[in-house]
């Protein structure tokens, strides 16, 4: 029989130590107050939730660069759920998310990262699954829609991520060689012919309303424009991307997501 784990956020399971150390234990005060059995001292406790998660950590934080599409993906989720939220900005230009700092909340010297409940979250569309499971924004009815709805997330990171290639190319590498760029531009070209075709007779890439699905895949392809890329020459890209554009809480990457630390308390 395998075990069960508790659901996130549920208090610990009770366990036994085989060590002469012992813990220190805490009379209650009050709520919030408690005394130790260490040394006597008086502690407030944060304020906790109805699975004793501390209050603080549930605010949600998300790390991320001003330029980064991967940053502008769980950005968006955020701001058209209009949940608060605190965003921390990384400079890239700067190579601060090669510091030890940001290294030790992301192992792979990258944007984004959010955290929340006490976990801590990297890429974006791991975080886009954590948000829309956590959330229930964007997130399909059905199950068979929710799984389609991560397929297209896997294949973002494989297709559209050519898109966002040819963009950093052009914008911020131009003294890459010509015959990498053209080896790529193909890829990005048959990825948003794809996506395309996949959008014929229908308004949405999952069932009949705006899912992770969507905002995964227009975060990377908002961008293509700077890599020389076209969204208008594809007809039912074009009018997808104006349907998202339409949603409540929407705005373009330099827009929304700002240079400095900055606090969204939502709507």
């Amino acid at each position: 029989m395998v075990a069960r784990k508790p659901p996130i956020g549920a208090p610990p399971s009770p366990i036994s130590v085989t060590s002469s150390f012992v813990f220190p234990t805490f009379r209650r005060l009050s709520a919030v107050m408690f005394v130790s059995s260490e040394d006597g001292r008086e502690y407030e406790l944060p304020p906790r939730n109805a699975t004793g998660v501390p209050m603080s950590d549930e605010r949600l934080v998300l790390h991320g660069s001003f330029t980064s599409s991967s940053s502008y993906k769980p950005m968006l989720f955020l701001a058209l759920s209009g949940l608060p939220f605190s965003f921390r900005t990384v400079n890239l230009k700067n190579g601060v998310q090669k510091e030890a700092a940001h290294l030790a909340i992301n192992r792979y010297g990258q944007v984004p990262v959010l955290r929340h409940r006490g976990l801590t979250l990297v890429m974006s569309n791991v975080i886009l699954d954590y948000l829309a499971r956590t959330t229930g924004h964007f997130e399909p009815k059905t199950e068979q829609h929710r799984w389609q709805a991560r397929e297209w997330l896997s294949w973002e990171n494989d297709a559209i991520t050519n898109v966002a290639r040819v963009r950093h190319f052009a914008r911020f590498r131009p003294d890459v060689s010509q015959d990498i760029v053209n080896f790529f531009r193909p890829q990005a070209e048959a990825a948003l012919d794809f996506a395309d075709k996949a959008l014929a007779g229908r308004e949405w890439l999952v069932g009949d309303a705006c899912s992770i699905a969507d905002i995964g895949c227009w975060g990377r392809m908002v961008f293509a424009h700077e890599g020389g890329l076209s969204i208008d020459s594809r007809p039912n890209l074009a009018a997808w991307r104006d349907r998202i554009k339409a949603l409540p809480g929407f705005a373009l990457p330099y827009d929304l997501i700002p240079k400095k630390d900055t606090e969204f308390e939502g709507r």
